[in-house]
This record gives C-alpha cells, sequence and structure tokens, in this order.
C-alpha cells in the first residue's frame, strides 16, 4: 500500500514516508542528525518505520532492550505528523518527568526544523505544546486529569509496563483511560505502546479479575510478534540473536559455529529483516531485501525532492505488508492491525560483545533491560541460605590473617551500617583496578563513640582510605558526627540507597538539602546515593562468582554467620517495581549492604585520585575533602577551592 494513500485522511498528505522523513529532517535534542546505519532495526524491512507508514496497522508495540531507540522513534513519529499532518497528539509515561521529557525532546527537535518553526512553536502550559495547528498533550498514568477530555490522533505511551494508578484513585486503569483518548478518530489513529518487559504472568487486581503483571508482552502477543534476524557474515544462514552463543570472542552462528567477531558485528546486525511469528527465513532474499532498503534509503535523502530518480526510489520504499514480502516462508500467526516487535540488547551497535558477556546474570535487570524478556522471579522458599553459606565461605577464605592488607592493597574502605541500636561496619581492601577484594575485618559497635575508634584506628601501616556511613536512620544525627570527625587526615560520607532512575550508575554525590529543599547547615559534606540495583547485582555476581573475593583465614564455621549475611538478601517484585528484603527474616544481612557501600567508595576513592591512607596522602595534593574542595598545600597550610 502506498504511503501516500495511509495519509489520504489528513491534509495535505505527504507523498514520503517517516523513515526517509527522519534521515532528511530529524536532528534530536542534541543537535545529532537520525543515523539510520546505527538503528538498522527501525528502518528494517516490515519493521517499525514501515508499520507507521501502513494503511492497516493501527497500532505499534514495542517490547524492547534498553538503548535501542524506542522512545526516539515515539518522538519521530510526533515530529513527522507535526510537520506533514497537524493533529492532536499525546505523549504519555509512567511518571510526570517522562511525560514532560518528552514534549520538551519534541519542541527541541521540532527547533531545528524550519517548516515547524516558521509554523510557530508555543508552550501554552506546562504540559501542552502546539506546532502550528497541532497540539501536543503530555501525560502520566498517575494523574488522571492528564488522561483526560482530549481527543487524540497520535499517541505515544512510553514505559508501558510501568504504569500504575494511585492506590487511592478511583478512576479507570490509566491504560484504559489512555485509549479512550482515541475513540471519535479510532479508524485513523495511530498509537505506539512500547517499554522495557517486567515479570512474567498474572495477577489478581484489587476486583479479583486476573491481569498480565507485563502490559507490553500480553501486547506483544496479541500482534504480529515480529523477531530481528540476521544474516551470518562465513554462511548466510539468518538466526534471531540468543545470549548462550555470546562470548568475549563474538557469537556464535548457530548455523555454521563460526565466531563473528566485533569486526564484523556491525555489517552483521544491518543484514537485519523483521519475520512476523509463524514464518521463517530464505537467506538469499532476506539479504538481497535488507541490502536494497539500506542503499534506497542512502540514495533517496542523497537527491533532492526534484530529482526525477526520486519517485522510483520511494516507491521502492513503500511497504506492501506481509503478503508481498517474499523473504519470508509460511503464514503468519496473526497479520492483524496490532504490528509487534521484540527487540534484545544483543543488537545495540554501540556494545561489543565482550560487553555483553560480562553484563550476562540471571538478574531481572539483565533479563528485562538486555534481553527484553519478562522475569520469573524464583520462589525464596526454595534457597536455603545456611547451605549456601557453608559452601561459600571455603570457596573464598584467603591466606591472609585477620587485620592483614595484602601487597595489592590500593584502596582500605571502612563502612558502617546503622541500625537502631547496633553499628555493623566492615573494612576491606582493593586493588587499583577495583576488580579484586578482601574483607580485612568485620564486627559490630554500639556507639559513635566505638565507630569513631574505628576510624581513627591504625590499620596495618596506615590508616583508612575513606569511609562511608548509612545515614537512612536518624539522618540528622548521622550527618553531625559526619561533620564532627571529618578532618584532613579523615573523609567522612555519609551514603543512602536510592533508585536506578535517580542514579543512573553505582553512584552520585548530592548536596544535602534541608526538609524545605534550601541547602542546609550540612554544606560542608556532601551525601553518596547508592543505586541499590545496580550494586544489588554487583554483589550477587561477585558471591556467584567467588573469584574476586576474599575473606580473612580462619576455620570455615567462624566465617558461617559472616556468609549467612552476605548471602541473605533477595530480589522481590510486584506489579511493576522491585525491591531487595531479606530471606531469612530472623538473620540480619547488614554485611551485604556494607560490601555493597565498599565497592562504591573505592569507586568515589579511585575517582578523587586517593591512593593509601590518607594520612600518607596528605604531604601532597589530594582531592577527597567531604565538601568536594581540592586541597593544596601552600605555606604550611590547606587552602581550599571548589571543584
Amino acid at each position: 500500500m502506498p504511503v501516500g494513500d495511509f495519509w489520504s485522511a489528513f491534509e495535505p498528505a505527504p507523498d514520503i514516508g517517516i523513515a526517509e522523513y527522519s534521515i532528511r529532517k530529524i536532528f534530536n535534542e542534541e543537535g545529532r542528525p537520525f543515523d539510520f546505519l546505527a538503528f538498522p532495526w527501525l528502518v528494517a524491512c516490515g519493521g517499525p518505520m514501515d508499520s507507521f507508514d501502513s494503511l492497516v496497522v493501527r497500532e505499534i508495540a514495542l517490547q524492547w532492550g534498553s538503548r535501542l531507540g524506542k522512545t526516539f522513534f515515539v518522538l519521530c513519529g510526533s515530529i513527522f505528523l507535526s510537520d506533514l499532518a497537524p493533529c492532536n497528539q499525546m505523549l504519555a509515561g509512567n511518571a510526570e518527568d517522562l511525560g514532560l521529557q518528552q514534549t520538551e525532546r519534541v519542541r527541541q527537535m521540532g527547533m531545528q526544523i524550519p517548516s515547524l518553526v516558521s509554523a510557530g512553536i508555543e508552550k501554552t502550559l506546562k504540559r501542552r505544546l502546539r506546532f502550528g495547528g497541532n497540539t501536543i498533550y503530555a501525560a502520566w498514568s498517575k494523574s488522571p486529569v492528564t488522561l483526560s477530555n482530549v481527543n487524540i490522533l497520535y499517541g505515544g505511551a512510553s514505559e508501558l509496563d510501568m504504569w500504575e494508578r494511585m492506590s487511592t484513585s478511583k478512576h479507570p486503569d490509566p491504560e484504559a483511560m489512555f485509549r479512550d483518548r482515541f475513540k471519535d478518530s479510532d479508524s485513523l489513529r495511530k498509537v505506539v505502546f512500547e517499554s522495557i518487559p517486567t515479570l512474567k504472568g498474572t495477577y489478581e487486581d484489587e476486583h479479583g479479575v486476573e491481569k498480565p503483571r507485563s502490559r507490553i508482552e500480553a501486547k506483544r502477543l496479541e500482534g504480529s510478534n515480529c523477531q530481528f534476524h540476521v544474516g551470518c557474515p562465513h554462511c548466510g544462514g539468518y538466526q534471531i540473536l540468543t545470549v548462550d552463543r555470546v562470548s568475549d570472542t563474538g557469537y556464535k552462528c548457530e548455523h555454521c559455529d563460526k565466531i563473528i567477531s566485533d569486526e564484523y558485528r556491525k555489517a552483521f546486525i544491518r543484514t537485519g529483516v523483521w519475520v512476523p511469528g509463524g514464518c521463517t527465513v530464505d537467506s538469499p532474499k532476506a539479504k538481497a531485501a535488507a541490502k536494497n532498503r539500506l542503499d534506497s534509503l542512502e540514495a533517496v535523502t542523497e537527491l533532492p525532492d526534484s530529482d526525477p530518480a526520486v519517485d522510483n526510489l520511494r516507491k521502492s520504499l513503500n511497504w506492501g505488508g506481509w503478503s508481498e514480502c517474499d523473504y519470508i516462508i509460511g503464514e503468519p500467526d496473526n497479520d492483524c492491525e496490532l504490528a509487534t516487535y521484540q527487540l534484545s540488547s544483543l543488537y545495540a551497535l554501540s556494545l561489543t560483545w565482550r560487553r555483553i558477556n560480562q553484563e550476562k546474570s540471571d538478574s531481572q535487570n539483565f533479563v528485562n533491560q538486555w534481553l527484553a524478556e519478562t522475569y520469573e522471579p524464583p520462589n525464596t522458599d526454595d534457597i536455603d541460605v545456611d547451605e549456601e553459606a557453608k559452601i561459600l565461605a571455603p570457596a573464598v577464605i584467603g591466606e591472609l590473617p585477620r587485620n592483614t592488607f595484602p601487597d595489592w592493597c590500593k584502596y582500605r574502605i571502612l563502612t558502617c551500617d546503622r541500625q537502631k541500636r547496633t553499628f555493623p561496619w566492615m573494612m576491606t581492601a582493593w586493588d587499583e583496578e577495583i576488580e579484586r577484594s578482601q574483607i580485612i575485618d568485620s564486627g559490630v559497635a554500639l556507639s559513635f563513640t566505638e565507630v569513631e575508634q574505628l576510624l581513627k584506628r591504625k590499620w596495618g601501616d596506615d590508616g583508612i582510605t575513606l569511609m562511608l556511613i548509612d545515614s537512612g536512620y536518624l539522618s540528622s544525627e548521622t550527618y553531625d558526627w559526619c561533620l564532627s570527625v571529618t578532618s584532613k587526615s579523615r573523609i567522612v560520607y555519609p551514603v543512602k540507597g536510592d533508585k536506578a532512575s535517580v542514579v543512573k550508575h553505582h553512584y552520585k554525590l548530592f548536596e544535602i538539602e534541608d526538609e524545605k529543599g534550601r541547602k542546609s547547615t550540612y554544606r560542608k559534606i556532601k551525601r553518596v546515593h547508592i543505586n541499590t540495583q545496580s550494586t544489588q547485582e554487583w554483589a550477587s555476581r561477585l558471591l556467584e562468582e567467588r573469584k574476586s573475593l576474599k575473606l580473612w583465614n580462619d576455620k570455615t564455621e567462624n566465617h558461617h554467620g559472616l556468609c549467612v549475611e552476605l548471602l541473605n538478601d533477595f530480589e522481590t517484585t510486584n506489579q511493576v517495581t522491585s525491591r531487595w528484603d531479606r530471606i531469612l527474616t530472623t538473620k540480619p544481612n547488614d554485611q551485604r549492604d556494607n560490601l555493597r557501600y565498599a565497592y562504591v567508595g573505592a569507586q568515589l576513592a579511585r575517582q578523587l585520585g586517593l591512593g593509601e591512607s590518607v594520612e600518607a596522602s596528605t604531604s601532597r595534593d589530594t582531592v577527597g575533602d567531604t565538601g568536594g574542595f581540592i586541597r593544596k598545600k601552600k605555606s604550611g597550610s590547606f587552602i581550599r577551592r571548589r571543584t
């Protein structure tokens, strides 16, 4: 079906598809042009951009991993329509920040397109953007008001699996409210749903109705359920990438067993075509179709609109649907108005095979974010922590006695996980690359006074590199203590667990603010926010591999309690959120938290340029004062300046 026929419902009707338009005109909010060779799955035969142009397809669902361009695709659709077929739109997310962020990104992208600028771009309200005759509304799942009372022709629902309503809300399900916005234009609507998946299976809502835990997976299985097949550069055989075939050296072809190294990775992925559920691939025809698509896009976007060759190239880019596709074998299971796609981060061209192999794990994060699959949490009743501790202890006991630092030690990190009445603590040693670690000693203090004694204690030949202490309980009291003990020779940071949405990497330094959100009296110190999810997954991998962690030398039974604490944590999940809880509720897990804090402490020490203990390094320029200062030795005294 020619692209122009689909848009006959709009005025004016364009004769250009979204793929060509995006390559010609769209720049992201940072000013970078759309690079279709970096995201070949967007423009590939039968893919999302073909479905966007299709007359038949009304809805598109993307069950994709992270960093694959799914949100960018939603925004490309918004810009394309804003420019060529103005209509009411809604860009919705799971949270207010995401909803507002998307409309702002569209505004910034639109400011780089002359025809939109000349039509006028106006942000009339916090959540409303106007492009000439086009209005774009921002919405989010916990705000029924933002999902109400407007008629929409185009919509994007981002991070659908994270959509939830307020527990006290009397309004319908947010996805149902979003879909209601298209009632007046049902036969013309174009809706894109996108999300990283979450949990496998179903749950009962408050009315006893069984619902899928993963909205995006349920939608994918209802539709065409397309998978991205790529052709081996050695034998030409087409296949879907699976993680079990990934190694540090490359990808093992399922047809010829040859290794496809990073040298061929880009060319490998760019041979990709989409294949609907129920069909297989004719490899030679798929290879020809993929090449023709990329060649045609490159050719047409290099020519001016007035060139006579443009019309024929655009005709070659028109997608006629699966019935006219010559590279698939068999009949699609569900060729309907819902085009759905699954894509893992194994295809991401920003990654190497080695990086993917290093990230492999059974964690929910890897299964959801990398493999784009739903996660089935194991039953904690099947986990015997005591037995696992008996296996772990002899595997990690080292040769050095208690309180002895290895020769490779670069960072000496003291951590304390504050509880209501106790202060569990741990001293660890880390190498320069933070790839090896040893628990030097651990115990429980009963007061801040005892913790201060640990801080001042002579550990080996020197003192500590730095200390992190949990500030979750009686925060102000902890901040006061940090201020009182911090000096040029002792660096102490309060620490707090936080969400991955706030802390993108393992940790981030924040100013401490008072209850009214102003800079507080604790301005001389910063608080370290730790990404709970990523550091918990790191700890799980460390304890599973048992290669880069050692304990001091002692009898196995004397380490049993410590090993139980290290293992006594498990990820528990509900419909859209996850958290880490103790498996054995009668046993603590404080030392696992201390180990996570120590890992972050070592990274922070490296970032600050610390090496040996602070006492050993204060005679020269050092970085690492608790307020993020640089201390310089000058005329026998320290002067301070902000970094």
